[in-house]
């Protein structure tokens, strides 16, 4: 998924994930797809999974037993 702040808003490596979808249908190559109405996709964006991932690196490190 793309990122929200970091390095760039929206920054993204690959074509995996939401963001294929949405360049294959952009493109024309994904002319239909089934879906369901009442499904929430459950996306957090890259940078907010590697700082969290991080800070708990960071604590789990620093913690005294």
């Amino acid at each position: 998924t793309p990122s929200w702040e970091e390095p760039l808003p929206g920054w993204v490596d690959s074509l995996n994930g939401p963001v294929g979808l949405i360049v294959g249908g952009g493109k024309g190559v994904i002319r239909s797809m089934h879906c369901n109405g009442n499904y929430h996709a459950e996306v957090i964006s890259v940078d907010f999974a590697i700082n969290a991932l991080i800070a708990i690196a960071c604590k789990v490190g620093s913690a005294t037993t």
